[in-house]
């Protein structure tokens, strides 16, 4: 039952504090779509507006484009970034934010993104041995599949014990992976049962835009970007609060 108490206290850390969450991150979300329309123009229309693969191939190979999409990538990285550290920070530290423009904290921002590097460097290596061993067990259909469920599950469980070594960078606290691990013992039931109301949640209210853009294609992309919002801060609450549970012991009742 601890997984859906921090699915609930994160949820309900981001309903209370609207406000605070669209300060954090209205301004760094328009001006990343500001860049990205500044600096690859009319390409980026007509990447947003076709589905046909080869198009888009064409696109990504006009001269320069390719380069000027690497540049927006990075400038929304690092902005997105900027959000889950202030958010993280407003969360654990109380670090409200002082106006609609939000700071920037370059220190905690760079150690969070090298972290992060860090983890998915870290989740590859896994995954190699894993997906060796699930491959012998394809041979036997319903083994096969069970086998490989279970090994990614076990290291999705891995990787989310260490991830507290993210929200620790934000704050300027940061931890080793073996002092992550260690504070998180005893925590696999309740990563399993986490990922699974986040998912089931994530999906229900994609599913609820995805029926409203049926009727109205314009209401849709209206209602999309608060919950696209609302929904990437919650994820980044339960991380801030699985790490203010196992790591400083907080209360999530």
């Amino acid at each position: 039952m601890k997984g859906w108490l921090i699915f609930r206290h994160s949820f309900l850390m981001v309903w209370r504090n609207w406000f605070q969450a669209v300060q954090i991150g209205l301004i760094p979300v328009a001006l990343i779509l500001a860049v990205a329309f500044l600096v690859l123009r009319g390409s980026a229309l007509e990447l947003m507006a076709t589905s046909d693969p080869e198009q888009m191939g064409q696109l990504l190979l006009q001269p320069g484009f390719s380069g000027k999409l690497l540049v927006v990538w990075l400038f929304a990285v690092l902005t997105m970034l900027s959000v889950i550290v202030n958010w993280h920070r407003f969360v654990l530290l109380e670090e409200y934010p002082q106006s609609w423009i939000p700071s920037f904290h370059f220190g905690p921002v760079l150690g969070y993104l090298g972290r992060s590097i860090m983890l998915v460097i870290i989740g590859l290596l896994l995954a190699i041995p894993v997906g060796l061993v699930a491959a012998l067990f394809m041979a036997i259909p319903v083994v096969g599949v069970v086998v490989m469920l279970g090994l990614y599950l076990l290291v999705a469980v891995a990787m989310y014990r260490v991830i507290v070594i993210l929200p620790a960078a934000a704050i300027g606290k940061p931890i080793g992976l073996s002092e992550a691990f260690q504070a998180t013992e005893d925590s696999t039931a309740d990563i399993l049962v986490l990922m699974l109301v986040s998912f089931g949640v994530n999906i229900l209210f994609q599913l609820v835009v995805w029926a409203i853009s049926l009727i109205s294609a314009t209401l849709g992309f209206a209602v999309s970007f608060p919950v696209s919002l609302g929904l990437a801060l919650v994820n980044v609450s339960v991380l801030t609060t699985f790490y203010g549970h196992y790591v400083e012991g907080r209360s999530i009742d």
